[in-house]
């Protein structure tokens, strides 16, 4: 069945780049020179491979976008292809047809007889026209009233925010204006559970910092205490709620929820309902010490690369149970563009009364072909080690550690090899290491040499840990009964 223009474009906004061109070429899209539409997703995609290439490839990549956007602007004339191309010459170092391009976007907006589009974008495409010509003072009168336009459509704002970024930097511009459009920020949560309801200080601790850093985008748990204060705070000031348990909804809310009382699990049932989205970790049973925290790694993946999509800030909350004389607020920087808000609160309650299972342990396991050398369990470094089907695999303790030994593998092997990488849940006492790697070695075996592949907790694990970590979506593996999403790892 042929993909079609709509889910290749959603591909590529994702960030799935090299599945998003696979999926067009694969369709026959590229070959398609009579249609605008095509036409105008390829120079999409060319200009995303551009970002991507290195300085030496980019301008080969910068050309065949700029041909794509004109191709399909003969075909029919257009602001979109117009303004793109526009200001792709720029960034190919050809200033005078940059700005040649933007005069003639300015005229077919004038005329009226371009293509039908929201007022957001029409408006937006005259600031950046008039930001290639140099007047930074007139493109911020247009961008902020494109923003007013459509306030909330913080996609559209994150995609003008990194185009006049890119254009600005060309041309030396100063464009602090632009801070005014940045969306807001992505925030993950982590609270002690159990924090007494009459803790007024700690609610109002909460509810001053959410004011002050507005976040729009909330991931964490909802357990009793902290969480749903967090997550209540959130919602009465406008923030999309996205809630990530260690557990089913209903063994989550049997431990960690009723017993610290029912007014409790009223108010985790309405922020379920509240909630953009609620994902769960398959687990059998309750929720375990492991399992909260491949959920905290988790969350803390998701609100990085939503911020990273929306070129917004990212930040954590942590509330911690400290006597009431330690009660301040601290802000730590554990990475470029990660804050990290910790405030003390009062002692919990009934805590004891549920303690989170203890039967369960977390893998980062690495799975690499046969050719490569072996690590043996005696350096220290990996926990167990086996060979299998033709495919290593060896667990660690952490994404950490399992990086580490990625990095031994390619030094020792003197070779590119195919790497897969996965964060699981395994048994304390584990019997049965080659299921615990199956999914490791399935990813492995898609690989190409060179590539690091990993699961969605994998990379959402890593991209938390490090700010400089990339991921990008690349489709999914089956691995026995299930599917496997599959992300590619960049800059590890």
């Amino acid at each position: 069945m042929q993909t079609s223009l709509p889910v290749i474009r959603s591909l590529a906004r994702s960030g799935a780049i090299e599945l998003a061109w696979s999926a067009f070429e694969e369709a026959g899209w590229h070959e398609r020179d009579d249609l605008s539409e095509a036409l105008c997703l390829k120079g999409r995609l060319f200009k995303d491979r551009a970002a991507l290439a290195s300085p030496g490839q980019r301008g080969a990549w910068l050309d065949q976008a700029i041909n794509a956007y004109l191709a399909a602007f003969d075909l029919s004339p257009a602001t979109y292809p117009l303004i793109n191309a526009a200001t792709l010459a720029l960034l190919s170092g050809d200033k005078a047809r940059a700005e040649a391009l933007a005069r003639l976007t300015i005229e077919l907006l004038d005329s009226g007889t371009h293509e039908p589009e929201t007022p957001y974008w029409l408006t937006a495409t005259r600031a950046e026209a008039m930001l290639l010509l140099g007047d930074a003072q007139r493109s911020a009168t247009l961008v902020k009233q494109a923003v007013a336009l459509a306030p909330m459509a913080w996609e559209d704002h994150a995609s003008t925010l990194a185009q006049f970024s890119r254009i600005a930097e060309h041309l030396g511009l100063a464009v602090d204006w632009l801070e005014d459009i940045r969306p807001p920020a992505s925030l993950s949560y982590r609270g002690t559970m159990g924090l007494s309801p009459q803790d007024r200080a700690a609610s109002t601790q909460i509810e001053a910092v959410l004011k002050r850093e507005r976040p729009g985008f909330l991931y964490g748990a909802l357990a009793a205490g902290a969480d749903i204060l967090i997550a209540e705070a959130g919602l009465r000031q406008g923030a999309r709620l996205h809630v990530l348990l260690p557990a089913s909804i209903e063994a989550f809310r049997a431990l960690s929820v009723m017993p610290f009382g029912t007014e409790w699990g009223a108010r985790f049932d309405d922020l379920c309902a509240a909630a953009d989205s609620v994902e769960t970790i398959a687990t059998p049973g309750p929720p375990s010490v492991a399992g909260v925290a491949l959920a905290q790694a988790m969350v803390r993946g998701l609100a990085v690369v939503n911020a990273r999509e929306l070129q917004s800030r990212v930040l954590t909350l942590e509330i911690d149970c400290l006597p009431p004389s330690a009660r301040t607020e601290g802000v730590s920087s554990p990475a470029p563009g990660l804050r990290t808000i910790r405030i003390a609160c009062a002692e919990t309650v009934g805590a004891a009364t549920s303690p989170l299972a203890d039967d369960q342990q977390l893998l980062a396991v690495v799975a690499w072909p046969e050719g490569g050398a072996p690590i043996e369990r005696e350096s220290g470094y990996a926990s167990w080690c086996d060979l299998a089907d033709g495919i290593w695999a060896a667990a660690y303790s952490d994404p950490g550690a399992a990086v580490a030994a990625v990095r031994r593998l390619e030094r020792d092997s003197g070779e590119p090899l195919s790497i897969g990488l996965d964060y699981v849940l395994a048994p304390a006492v584990l019997e049965s290491p080659g299921a615990v790697a199956a999914g490791a070695r399935a990813i492995a075996r898609t690989a190409r040499p060179g590539q690091w592949l990993a699961s969605r907790a994998m990379a959402l694990s890593l991209v938390g840990e490090a700010g400089d970590m990339m991921i990008q979506p690349v489709g999914e593996v089956r691995c026995a009964a299930c599917a496997i999403d599959v992300y590619a790892i960049a800059g590890a």
